[in-house]
């Protein structure tokens, strides 16, 4: 018998010896300080309610009110039953939630103020008041302090009457218990710490042409010595717009791959290793043609940047991250992946040993000037390779093709002048060749720089 069912039973065993007079529905959880990842402000507001009896419980015409207004409660959707289910647990979202909370359990009832958000959005120690169809007050809650950010309270004792010894914040590392029971009271101190946020987290790897049916996803690493939480993060693109982060929890040197439909991830990625964290979430555009990404904390302070151009990959092949001490925003950082599965998300990346003393791909000078000198780029692959040879800007846009899955393995060197695709002559600056050279369906990656001098 699981443990849940025996905490139910208990609860129901508890109530049936209060007897009749005692109010079946409880306000067990509250969230009046949403982090951005939850919402944020008012969108990721949320009052959790438990039925103690083993009978349903109609809600219609109830209501939800804090100190200065109360606002009905009806469903989510319109059409379902503001019904209760014995034992069971219903949430009220503020009508502005989006997609900041995950609930597994189908049977939690989801709710909605009708008209405005709970109450008049919650301030940070707001009371709130329950009331039935007759406009009495069948619960309240009242906070012991002001409201954590991304923590909620939860009741401690669902059968105890509300006082604000009866409240604490949720012991949960995601900040919230949604549907289930409050976090275990086996901690004699009554004020968890503040979940560690991890700062030391790097872009690591993306997948922005994808095969049919496969998702885009972005990988992130963690540099850091000890496990943590991602809480209140964002991710945005060249447009700007950031995109919230659900929290998650990251281990010490782990990853976590952002995809904006898991499901679909993990049967395109069969092979993903143990320990992987895969967040579902709504990535910003990963365009083909190139763009920039940004990673924010909570406080908006930028942790790691990075762009990429046109670079054509094949269909399922990610970009990834040659050296995490490297420059995110140098291209020559970053090289497709040379893995045989086109990837290597939740795992060590595939070109990070590219580098060394004898690469295969070596520019003739580290620098020449337009119309008074070239460049030669000298590589070596094998001798049945197909050989793709592109030249990048350093903000990674491609300006020139020198060689597109032409069979030139063996030992060659490429001429380039300076000059883009239009025959136009490229501005002055860092410039980046990427050599990928394919053998029996086997890929091998590396890149050199050289800098476009002013006349």
């Amino acid at each position: 018998m699981s443990t849940r069912h025996v905490c139910m039973t208990a609860i129901a065993g508890l109530f049936v010896a209060l007897g009749a007079a005692a109010q079946s529905i409880r306000i067990t959880e509250v969230m009046a300080n949403p982090s951005i990842a939850q919402g944020g402000q008012r969108g990721g507001e949320f009052v959790e309610l438990f039925n103690l009896s083993e009978d349903p419980v109609d809600l219609t015409g109830w209501s939800i009110g804090d100190r200065d207004t109360a606002d009905e409660i009806v469903t989510w959707r319109e059409g379902d039953v503001a019904e209760v289910p014995g034992l069971g647990f219903a949430i009220i979202f503020d009508p502005d939630m989006t997609d900041g909370y995950a609930i597994e359990d189908e049977t939690v009832v989801w709710l909605r103020p009708r008209n405005a958000a709970i109450g008049n959005g919650l301030a940070v120690r707001d009371p709130l008041r329950l009331m039935d169809a007759a406009g009495v007050v069948v619960d309240t809650f009242s906070p012991p302090a002001p409201a954590r950010g991304g923590v909620s309270f939860e009741r401690k004792d669902f059968i105890a009457e509300d006082t604000e010894t009866n409240w604490r914040l949720t012991r949960d590392p995601l900040g919230v218990t949604l549907g289930r029971l409050s976090s275990p009271d086996d901690d004699p101190v009554e004020e968890p710490p503040t979940p560690t946020i991890v700062g030391l987290v790097v872009i690591n790897e993306l997948l922005y042409h994808p095969k049919p049916d496969a998702p885009e996803w972005l990988e992130l690493r963690s540099m850091a010595d000890a496990d943590g939480l991602l809480v209140g993060w964002t991710l945005s693109d060249s447009l700007g717009q950031p995109v919230a982060i659900p929290t998650a929890q990251l281990s010490a040197g782990g990853y976590a791959v952002l995809t904006g439909n898991a499901a679909d991830f993990r049967h395109a990625h069969p092979s993903l290793p143990d320990g992987a964290t895969v967040v579902e979430m709504p990535l910003p555009s990963l365009n083909d043609g190139g763009d920039a990404l940004t990673l924010k904390t909570a406080e908006g302070t930028v942790v790691d940047e990075m762009s990429y151009g046109a670079l054509r990959p094949d269909a399922g092949r990610s970009l990834e991250r040659r050296d995490v001490e490297g420059d995110s925003d140098r291209m020559d950082n970053w090289l497709l992946s040379v893995d045989v599965a086109g990837s290597t998300p939740g795992g060590a990346n595939s070109v990070i040993h590219s580098t060394g003393a004898d690469p295969i791909i070596q520019a003739s000078s580290e620098s020449f000037v337009i119309d008074a000198g070239q460049v030669e780029f000298r590589y070596e692959a094998a001798m049945t390779a197909r050989v793709t040879l592109l030249v990048l800007s350093g903000s990674g846009v491609l300006v020139r093709t020198l060689l597109d899955d032409a069979p030139n393995g063996g030992r060659h060197a490429v001429v380039w002048d300076g000059h883009d695709d239009d025959e136009e002559a490229v501005e002055p600056g860092i410039y980046v060749a990427q050599l990928l050279a394919v053998t029996d369906d086997r890929p091998v990656a590396a890149s050199a720089a050289v800098v476009v001098e002013e006349e």
